[in-house]
């Protein structure tokens, strides 16, 4: 499956606030696959990804 996530034309603020707001529910996206794994492994994966993303956003 293809899903064109972004098209069109945008000032640095706006394409800031897109990209910000993606971070975020990739946050949230591995946040919540915390809440329910029961894999250690899979757990410290998704927090260090989190941790990379964080720091990537700042």
């Amino acid at each position: 499956m293809t899903i064109q996530l972004i098209n069109g034309h945008f000032n640095p603020q706006e394409a800031l606030d897109i990209l910000t707001q993606m971070v975020y529910v990739k946050i949230q996206f591995h946040e919540n696959k915390i809440k329910h794994s029961d894999s250690e492994e899979d757990i410290k994966t998704r927090e260090k990804r989190i941790k990379d993303l964080q720091r990537e956003l700042y």
